[in-house]
């Protein structure tokens, strides 16, 4: 349980105003009030801070809404263009880098070749590709960054360095240092599962989502993203979500992590198609026949997360769904629903809200230690 000491609390309300303003775009003093239960200092000097920061304007422009006598409340309007971040997310053999903005619009977005982490004339081409794009945008105030493996987001040190060919533990800053020391910006590493999940619960509270979802993804691996109650489940060791790596039973009998029976390639394997390529084209016979091969082994597995866990809402991301099509996840929701009608439960499984969830949620995690928790401040 978090502590409610007057820091936390601190961020807490900043996070709650922040988000009301990037949901509804302006309002006044009491609405913040009215719709946050805070007490009126509390919601102003919440708001006088994001007003210092420039992220929140109070004009002139008068609250027309407001009934009966009185002096009328100035309005509130939130400018989401003030800050913008840099964002790049890792999967395969490429990294998607974006511009994105505090109410998660990407101004920019690019895709290049990059496969080994290792390679510092590799991490400096990716520096001189990044510089050229931020020529363009002076307002960028820090980095956020998705790598496919976990990482102990305390120290940036990389759990799962094996996942990256790696032979030993490693400090992110000092795996990518030749990218990183040619800008002088803050940045902020995490999983890209657990990005893309934040990415949708940041989307989806900007439609009022309850705060508890899964997010699924399907590509070199198999992830998952978990989101409680708002906050996302890192567990002890920062190792949460590696639902790739539960088991089930192959052919002979034995027992096999089952991201080693979906993955790209397992797929290239036994269908002799390669969906990490990205103009790859399959079929739709072939898209049937993975689908087929897929969906058990997937159904197994999120059924067990979804009565261990209580979860009703998951979302399918990654590149293999996208090559595949919507077939593919409702198959699966059929499936999950149907293995669990004795349960008396059942749950959805929905497509991604944006192409560019892990870079979304790279921003909001940049946006969280800076504008938040103010980490950049001298």
């Amino acid at each position: 349980m978090d502590a409610y000491v007057p820091e936390y609390l601190k961020v807490n309300n900043r996070r709650v105003v922040f988000d009301l303003f990037r949901r509804h775009k302006c309002l006044c003093r009491a609405d913040v009030e009215a719709m946050t239960n805070m007490s009126f200092p509390t919601a102003s000097k919440t708001i006088d801070y994001f007003i210092s920061r420039g992220i929140v304007c109070e004009t002139d422009m008068r609250d027309q809404t407001q009934k009966g006598p009185g002096r009328r409340r100035k309005s509130l309007v939130f400018k989401s263009e003030t800050f913008k971040t840099l964002c790049l997310a890792f999967e395969g053999q490429v990294v998607d880098i974006g511009i994105v903005d505090c109410c998660n619009k990407v101004y920019h977005h690019e895709v290049h070749k990059f496969s080994d982490f290792t390679d510092k004339a590799a991490q400096r081409a990716l520096a001189g590709q990044v510089a050229s794009i931020l020529k363009s945008y002076e307002d960028v105030i820090g980095i956020g960054i998705a790598i496919p493996t976990n990482i102990d987001t305390k120290d940036n040190e990389i759990v799962g360095y094996f996942s990256l060919g790696l032979d030993e533990q490693v400090r992110f800053d000092d795996l990518f240092k030749d990218f990183l020391s040619c800008f002088d910006l803050p940045f902020f590493v995490d999983n890209d599962v657990n990005l893309a999940a934040l990415g949708e619960l940041s989307l989806r509270s900007q439609e009022e989502g309850d705060g508890n979802l899964c997010y699924l993804s399907l590509g070199s691996g198999f992830g998952s993203g978990i989101i409680l109650d708002g906050k996302l489940w890192r567990g002890v060791k920062a190792s949460s979500g590696e639902i790739g790596i539960m088991t089930q039973s192959g052919t002979t009998g034995d027992y096999r992590p089952i991201e080693d029976l979906i993955n790209a390639e397992a797929i290239r394997q036994h269908f002799g198609v390669d969906l990490m390529q990205e103009d790859v084209a399959v079929d739709d016979d072939v898209k049937e026949a993975v689908i087929s091969s897929i969906v058990p082994v997937m159904c197994a597995a999120i059924y067990d997360v979804s009565i261990f866990l209580d979860l009703e809402s998951y979302v399918l991301g990654g590149i293999i769904p996208m090559r595949l099509g919507d077939g593919l996840r409702r198959r699966l929701e059929d499936a999950v629903n149907e293995r669990l009608v004795g349960r008396r439960k059942r749950i959805g499984i929905l497509a991604p809200s944006s192409d560019y969830d892990s870079l979304i949620g790279a921003s909001n995690l940049v946006v969280d230690k800076l504008l938040l928790y103010e980490l950049g401040k001298d």
